[in-house]
């Protein structure tokens, strides 16, 4: 893809705006889910070691990369949301680029910056943005394959998913079926030999990595998994993607309805489903462009994919926002270059789309994801050193986002066991989006308040919902 001044203007001017609507999302601080705590817990561990395996209940690509710019001297945190920051100008170039004759592009680009599951990515340093990056790259490199370094660049992106996340087995799925479509239409022996050793390198280094979580843990996944659900809920969970549309363009608004298994939650959210499928059908029978059909493929085999492995391995539910991210540009894409010879209908469409981002932007992002953890920030700056840990319950997750030092996620019923730990951060559970916290419950009082008598810990802060305590003798 040459690149031309009026694209670079609006790739810059889209991820500007994405990331302004971003600091407006998070104007009140900070929030990690489960799984953003994870990886940045883990891009501060592979700062200083290196992992054992290819990853356990998440592949260790994500943290490692945030790792290695940990180690030139970035904080875990920052080194994850600059990495993100890539990502999202990945998906805006191309994107661009793919959109080169739609008449109101630079709407589409900025209506694509303000989907309410992009702003969010980026602080919350989640693994689906860089893995919808990695996809669309391969989107880019599927429509080259007249070159041998396409093939290559496609194995290695295919490889390079797989590291992100597990989900990346369905790129392999991608990648095959390509080959085998593509195979005939190759013009010399020496493309096809290169096809075939692209496509035979990547299924290799993928085998081998689940091989390595396998002989280090006896699963592939490198971490004991939940029981699946099995096939018979596969009408379930294709509601769940489809209800994932609504979530990820008007934000956890919609997600709650999505939740309720009734009989016509299930049935619209199929319908959701099934219209997407029709899209990805449409555009790959009667393309409109070269990347009609690599998009195509690669959104409704995602699609078909994360459905199929949530029914036999133990994904997380479908209905999150986040799911329908690496499918997010591929639809809207493809979408786009469907409605472009009708601008009129394209621009209102655009418009509903851009004001909704641009609403919940303002809305900001739920507080009820984890409690406010800011009054213990300069506490503990004050009193840090380098190594020191910290251990903190569920509804504090957002202060490893604030401080390098390790934290340890704990239970009120034996978190003093631990002697590394040093302090204490307890916050309590955020009881609606505004984040107003609830009282900590009586178990983690009481056990804060039995370490403080015994004289182990002092208390730095003690209130009815957020409770610091420093270790006495660490602070000799």
């Amino acid at each position: 893809m040459k690149p031309s001044s009026r694209t670079i203007v609006e790739v810059v001017a889209a991820t500007g705006f994405c990331l302004a609507l971003c600091l407006i999302a998070f104007r009140e601080g900070r929030l990690l889910s489960f799984d953003g705590y994870y990886y940045v817990e883990l891009a501060k561990r592979f700062t200083t070691e290196w992992p054992d395996r290819f990853g356990n209940h998440w592949p260790f690509g994500w943290p490692l990369a945030g790792a290695a710019l940990g180690r030139l001297g970035m904080s875990a945190y920052d080194a994850l949301r600059l990495l993100a920051v890539v990502g999202l100008v990945s998906i805006f170039w191309a994107t661009a680029n793919m959109l080169a004759h739609a008449r109101v592009r630079f709407l589409c680009l900025f209506t694509l910056a303000a989907a309410p599951v992009l702003t969010h990515q980026v602080t919350s340093v989640m693994s689906e943005l860089p893995f919808a990056a990695v996809l669309l790259g391969l989107a880019v490199t599927l429509s080259c394959t007249t070159s041998p370094l396409a093939w290559w660049l496609a194995a290695l992106l295919t490889v390079t998913s797989l590291c992100i996340r597990y989900a990346g087995v369905i790129s392999f799925i991608v990648l095959l079926s390509w080959s085998c479509l593509a195979y005939k239409s190759l013009t010399s022996p020496r493309l096809k030999l290169h096809a075939m050793l692209a496509c035979g390198s990547a299924c290799f280094f993928g085998f081998l990595l689940l091989a390595i979580n396998w002989f280090v843990s006896g699963s592939i996944s490198g971490a004991e998994r939940g029981a699946a659900d099995g096939i018979t809920y596969l009408p379930h969970h294709l509601s769940d993607f489809g209800w994932s549309i609504s979530s990820a363009l008007a934000a956890d608004g919609v997600r709650a309805i999505g939740m309720q298994w009734t009989a016509a939650h299930t049935a619209i959210g199929v319908f959701l489903f099934c219209g997407l499928t029709a899209l990805f059908l449409r555009s790959w029978f009667k393309p409109l462009s070269k990347w009609d059909r690599p998009l195509a493929l690669i959104g409704i085999s995602y699609a078909v994919g994360i459905v199929v492995l949530r029914c036999v391995g133990d994904f997380d539910p479908l209905y999150n926002a986040r799911t329908f991210l690496p499918a997010l540009a591929p639809t809207f894409i493809l979408g786009c270059l469907r409605i472009q010879s009708h601008p009129r209908i394209l621009a209102g469409l655009l418009g509903v789309l851009l004001i909704t981002g641009i609403s919940n932007a303002i809305r900001g992002a739920s507080r009820q994801i984890g409690g406010d953890v800011r009054p213990a920030l300069s506490l503990l700056r004050d009193h840090l050193k380098a190594n020191d840990i910290i251990a903190i319950n569920d509804h504090a997750f957002a202060l490893t986002a604030y401080l390098s030092n390790r934290t340890k996620r704990v239970w009120a019923a034996d978190w003093s066991k631990d002697t590394s730990v040093r302090f204490l951060v307890i916050a309590g559970e955020p009881q609606n989006r505004r984040g107003f916290p609830d009282a900590l419950p009586s178990t983690w009082q009481i056990a804060c308040r039995s370490q403080i008598e015994s004289g182990q810990f002092h208390s730095l802060i003690n209130s009815s919902q957020l409770i610091v305590l420093e270790r006495v003798h660490s602070a000799r």
